[in-house]
């Protein structure tokens, strides 16, 4: 989901399955069903165990307003879990994981593979890598 350059709408406004979009880098608003990734400035990964999320993101956002994009065929997901999770993730990927919490987010890449990274939970530590080019 992406909001146009040019949108007036606040993004105050708008609620996905009761959750704002995070304005905030490297944050998640999740609730049981939905986590909302902040991806980049006025960019989310919108992530749904409910089906019809995509007609729930329509309702809320105007094509006027924002870009939709399904991406859900396009994606491997892996999780990781476990207490050495982060040590996993530190071998491959730049980022400073000893700061990263539960329901951070960010983009990275991992031995050469461009991933996005969600942290889902932090007892025990797991991790969802989202990734186009791991099969």
């Amino acid at each position: 989901l992406v909001k146009y350059k040019k949108s007036k709408i606040q993004l105050q406004s708008i609620q996905i399955d009761n959750l704002k979009l995070s304005e905030e880098n490297l944050k998640v608003t999740s609730n049981s069903d939905t986590r909302i990734l902040w991806n980049a400035p006025n960019n989310w990964l919108v992530i749904s165990s409910k089906e019809n999320i995509i007609e729930k993101i329509k309702e809320k956002c105007s094509s006027d307003d924002f870009a939709l994009t399904d991406i859900s065929h396009s994606r491997a997901t892996i999780k990781i879990k476990g207490s050495h999770a982060k040590e996993i993730l530190k071998k491959g990927s730049p980022i400073n994981f000893n700061e990263f919490k539960l329901n951070n987010c960010a983009n990275s890449v991992f031995h050469g593979i461009t991933i996005t990274i969600d942290m889902i939970n932090d007892n025990p530590e797991i991790f969802r890598i989202f990734s186009h080019g791991i099969y």
